[in-house]
């Protein structure tokens, strides 16, 4: 019932986009400026910034001894946070396909140290459906007080691992299958007619905010700020490296290239929404900017705010915030734009 109503709202709002070439016009320059500030970013940095922690790791295990390396490859993982925090709002398209899956291979969290079998990992065959793998999982690594032979062998083999999901993520957006084909990333930058992947400028928008900042801001109301607050207390992302609320702060600013462009830009979604309502794009903006206060304003990680009732009550206050910016989007943003909600997927079943 759901795939009949969302056909139905896609050809309804694609008949409209027809008539009003206004806001056909505002959409399309939405769609090319999220493809040149947030997706070819993105995608071109994080397989820069993995493809240096697979080195970094590589160096650091060849002589677990030396404090330089070992240094040099926790600033090269958190090099990764950005960029990986970005990803979350690709989890889409070829995020989703099975010799890819970003979510399970880059970026499963939280980390649960008594699944990690150190004895059962080789280098040539790492499987998320066997292993745990991901980014967390090596920051997790990094930051324990000893790198031994086994841990450097799990390591290694998973920071090369990320690479090649990074590496393959890339491709299957920035890299044309043949000589005639555009790539993935020019065909989410111009929907219309002759496109092969995105006919309708709908189907860009269920993906960029169906998929992207709806599953976005549930992650954040649902597990990264409710974790530490949950009774008992869960896992908080990057908790042994002490960086959760960085990469609370780095999917916020990836949120924000999205919702309101990289400065000189036009103005990014909140432009399409705009021309559509404007009460909806108010609470939007008013309700995004006082979540990055708050978590701006955050005094330390999450997992450490809340061991104190001072910090337990601003992480409570950010996440009452980060409720109503959901519901802000589920209730009044999916509605106007004519989208479905996505699914959104929780770590702690």
């Amino acid at each position: 019932m759901k795939k009949l109503r969302f056909i139905s709202l896609l050809l309804l709002s694609a008949c409209g986009a027809g008539n009003d070439s206004d806001l056909t016009t505002t959409k399309a320059t939405f769609f090319q400026e999220y493809g040149r500030d947030f997706l070819r970013p993105t995608l071109i940095e994080s397989k820069a910034s993995i493809g240096a922690l697979h080195t970094a790791v590589e160096t650091l295990c060849a002589d677990t001894t030396n404090g330089d390396k070992l240094t040099a490859a926790r600033a090269a993982w958190r090099a990764t946070r950005s960029s990986s925090k970005h990803l979350e709002l690709l989890m889409f398209g070829p995020a989703k396909r099975t010799d890819i899956k970003a979510k399970e291979n880059l970026d499963e969290w939280p980390v649960r140290p008594d699944n990690i079998d150190l004895s059962k990992t080789t280098i040539a065959n790492i499987d998320y459906k066997l292993h745990v793998t991901g980014l967390p999982t090596i920051g997790y690594l990094l930051f324990q007080e000893t790198q031994g032979t086994e841990q450097c062998t799990y390591m290694t083999a998973l920071a090369l691992h990320a690479k090649t999901i990074a590496e393959k993520l890339h491709d299957a957006w920035l890299i044309r299958k043949d000589e005639t084909s555009p790539t993935l990333a020019y065909e989410i930058e111009n929907p219309g007619s002759g496109n092969t992947t995105y006919f309708y400028q709908q189907q860009v928008l269920q993906n960029i905010v169906g998929s992207g900042l709806n599953y976005a801001a549930n992650e954040i109301s649902m597990m990264k700020l409710a974790n530490a607050v949950k009774v008992p207390k869960q896992a908080s992302e990057s908790e042994f490296s002490g960086d959760s609320t960085n990469d609370l702060k780095a999917l916020l600013h990836g949120m924000s290239l999205i919702f309101f462009g990289k400065e000189g830009s036009s103005g990014g979604l909140h432009t399409v929404i705009a021309a559509l309502n404007t009460v909806t794009a108010t609470s939007i903006k008013s309700n995004f900017q006082a979540v990055d206060s708050c978590v701006t304003a955050l005094q330390g990680p999450i997992e450490v705010e809340a061991t104190t009732d001072a910090g337990k009550a601003r992480v409570q206050n950010c996440l009452n915030l980060a409720t109503t910016l959901t519901q802000t989007i589920e209730t009044g943003l999916l509605g106007i734009l004519g989208l479905q909600e996505s699914g959104v997927e929780s770590d702690n079943d």
